[in-house]
């Protein structure tokens, strides 16, 4: 519990961030596996919360934030770079992508059986790698001339 001398928590812009990126992987897939890799990705909300979404799955914002705040972009375009209008830009879209994951709903994880079921290969699906044989298995050509 805070008393009056304690200062109230914020989350710092990383954190804002951080929260915004795992809340668009949510958005961008329905589906996830059992270790949580991302499978189906969706398109849900309208073609500007879409575009909101996959930058920030892309981490295409984030590299924009990068940019502005290291000097890798033109001198004009850090000066005009304003701190607190991006920090909102953020809050925004979190508001954004919460509501749309509650209308849509979180993705599902599946379990491995169901991706066996639907015909996954591989560990990622709780199988064996079968694409790789050892090399006593393997038929040898003979390429001498």
């Amino acid at each position: 519990m805070l008393t009056e001398t304690e200062p109230e928590l914020v989350d710092s812009l990383s954190d804002l961030m951080h929260e915004a990126f795992c809340l668009s992987l949510d958005c961008a897939y329905s589906e996830l596996s059992p270790d949580g890799d991302c499978l189906t990705a969706r398109s849900i909300g309208n073609a500007a919360e879409n575009d909101m979404i996959f930058g920030w799955c892309d981490v295409l914002i984030h590299k924009y934030y990068q940019d502005r705040s290291t000097g890798h972009c033109s001198t004009a375009s850090m000066a005009a770079f304003d701190i607190e209008k991006f920090e909102q830009s953020v809050k925004d879209d979190i508001v954004t992508m919460k509501r749309l994951l509650k209308i849509h709903g979180h993705p599902v994880r599946l379990d491995y059986a169901e991706m066996q079921r639907r015909g996954y290969k591989g560990s990622w699906a709780g199988l064996p790698d079968t694409e790789m044989k050892p090399l006593q298995d393997r038929q040898v050509l003979d390429c001498a001339v």
